[in-house]
């Protein structure tokens, strides 16, 4: 499965993605879930902060992580996604603060860490039962 990693970098207030002068922040997320998915899967990571997001990819999965600020470029990002026809899932600071208001742009939303969620949350979407949100029962250690 070809699964493509994306953080979202904010808007600025013209409505334009804007790289310059911008603080970097390293998605150490999305590295993590990359460096936890097995290896049958091809993963990409995009931080829109660096590069630009390729939408003429044609991924089997799109996961993506925003903070609140960004998360209006992440539902743009979602939004076109899905029009291709790509299941995409959103965590991050902002899915988890606000999963029903996510799940109007996304297929799926992990609420908190993603970590011990994310080789289900791949198994369901394998077997055609993606769940709308994912969350973990007790919080982890």
């Amino acid at each position: 499965m070809e699964i493509c990693l994306i953080a979202a970098e904010r808007l600025r207030y013209h409505g334009d993605s804007s790289r310059l002068g911008q603080p970097l922040f390293p998605p150490l997320s999305l590295m993590t879930i990359a460096a936890l998915t097995p290896e049958e899967h091809n993963v990409t990571i995009t931080d829109e902060s660096i590069e630009a997001v390729d939408f003429d990819q044609e991924p089997d999965l799109v996961g993506l992580t925003a903070m609140t600020a960004a998360a209006p470029r992440a539902y743009q990002i979602a939004d076109r996604f899905r029009q291709q026809g790509v299941p995409v899932v959103m965590g991050g600071m902002h899915a988890s603060a606000l999963p029903e208001e996510t799940l109007q742009h996304v297929d799926s939303v992990v609420v908190g860490e993603a970590e011990e969620l994310w080789p289900q949350l791949l198994a369901d979407l394998e077997g055609g039962s993606l769940q709308p949100i994912y969350r973990h029962k007790e919080y982890p250690d």
